[in-house]
């Protein structure tokens, strides 16, 4: 199935791409989302794959029916509404839609659902490159429940929560993307998840950061210059994980709240005596 170049698709309440099922979106296409006459907020449901790859001139866009400079005033009111945070639900990633793209696309004005972001990877192996995520009335994008693949090269920004929310185990490579001017963190994963963090521009968000919470698993904290680990509530080393941290020097206490090391979890933090915990200024 192809939804075709150069035209506006709308999406009113919740459509689902079921298993089996393969929709190529063309370079140039755009899709709108409204609510259904109950209601329901504008969503897609990927159960089975979705190649959604534009390209830098052309890009395929995932927006609000009310956002009228992408495809024009789709709803002939004269701009009498315009585009808002949470205006639709988003694009929501199920297990079976693994080998997914979503590559040069620009995905705003989402994020109006209980998933709670523009894009919702659940248990997926996803790749997104070169986008624009941003307006999300909640956060940027969500990958969870041993979710992995890429977030590389994007622009995260203006969303109304965190910029990337990582959690239940989840591991994507997270590089090179321009994370900025998010109303939460930058980047914000629960203890279990150990992303793969590298050369990340981070600025304006309510914390230029990576917040940390829950019970810290096996896995490695990354050096990153300008983008610190920040701990955002009780976080704790259970056994037998031990925690590598080539960190080298502190992590900010957000809140003044405590990483303690439970009877058996380690630190190891490289060639420093110890990890030290500072209180975020």
């Amino acid at each position: 199935m192809i939804w075709q170049a150069d035209t506006v698709y709308i999406v009113s309440g919740a459509t689902i791409l079921n298993s089996g099922v393969h929709l190529t979106i063309e370079p140039g296409a755009i899709i709108k989302f409204g609510s259904d006459s109950k209601g329901v907020h504008g969503k897609l449901l990927v159960n089975g794959l979705l190649t959604a790859q534009g390209t830098a001139k052309q890009r395929i866009i995932f927006t609000s029916i009310d956002e009228d400079s992408f495809g024009g005033d789709t709803l002939w009111d004269a701009g009498s509404t315009w585009a808002m945070p949470g205006d639709w639900d988003g694009l929501l990633f199920n297990s079976l839609s693994t080998g997914s793209i979503l590559d040069n696309v620009v995905v705003a004005y989402g994020g109006g659902g209980t998933d709670g972001a523009n894009i919702v990877v659940n248990g997926a192996a996803i790749n997104l490159t070169h986008a624009s995520i941003q307006y999300s009335g909640a956060d940027g994008v969500q990958w969870l429940n041993n979710a992995t693949g890429q977030i590389v090269d994007n622009e995260i920004s203006h969303n109304h929560g965190d910029g990337i929310a990582l959690r239940a185990s989840s591991a994507p490579v997270v590089q090179n993307n321009t994370i900025i001017h998010n109303w939460d963190n930058a980047i914000v994963q629960e203890g279990s998840c150990f992303p793969t963090i590298s050369d990340n521009t981070v600025y304006g968000n309510g914390v230029n950061g990576v917040g940390i919470g829950g019970t810290v698993g096996t896995g490695a904290w990354y050096l990153n210059a300008n983008l610190p680990y920040v701990i955002l509530q009780n976080a704790f080393i259970e056994p037998p994980p031990d925690l590598a941290s080539g960190l080298g020097g502190q992590i900010p206490n957000r809140n003044k709240s405590n990483c303690p090391r439970r009877a058996g979890g380690q630190w190891d933090a490289g060639q420093s005596d110890c990890l030290h915990l500072a209180q975020r200024r």
